[in-house]
């Protein structure tokens, strides 16, 4: 592996929202399941506010904290992403299919309509995080986006890797 990278989720803004359903949830479970105080005027039964807790009150923050990741490797033969759960396998791109590799700064909601698995005005793209990444452009004319924390070492990392008649 001549190159990996481990991005974890932290927006401040998508960790507020975040925390906003803990903080719902966990009032309406202390209110109505252990203090048997219904909440609201027509109460949800209390199965159902056990499984919105469950679901939204510690569901929600662990996949953010503890699953969500995008990850990126650069072998010999392949560039890799993957967004941890999302992604049930790879995404490979293979070095003799990319003609250019560029670090660059991008605008994610204008260009690619926000963070994650996207498909915008600009191509597809690969974020997790900022602004910061590296633009590929494959043979196919197609134009993939890895969101990356060092995207100056992802671009080198692919230059290193891809065939010598295809270099710049």
């Amino acid at each position: 592996m001549r190159y990996r990278e481990v991005q974890r989720a932290r927006m401040w803004w998508a960790w507020l929202a975040i925390a906003l359903l803990p903080l719902t949830t966990g009032w309406s479970f202390v209110q109505q399941v252990l203090l048997d105080r219904p909440w609201g005027n027509n109460p949800a039964p209390d199965w159902l506010i056990w499984v919105l807790f469950l679901l939204f009150g510690l569901g929600m923050p662990a996949f953010f904290l503890f699953w969500l990741r995008l990850i990126t490797e650069v072998s010999d033969s392949e560039v890799r992403v993957r967004l941890v759960p999302l992604n049930f396998g790879w995404v490979r791109f293979p070095v003799g299919e990319i003609e250019s590799a560029e670090a660059r700064q991008y605008r994610p909601i204008r260009e690619y309509l926000g963070w994650g698995i996207r498909l915008g005005p600009s191509g597809r793209a690969y974020n997790l995080n900022g602004d910061r990444g590296v633009q590929l452009e494959l043979a196919s004319g197609q134009r993939i986006l890895i969101g990356s924390d060092r995207a100056d070492e992802l671009e080198i990392a692919i230059r290193k890797v891809r065939p010598a008649q295809t270099r710049e």
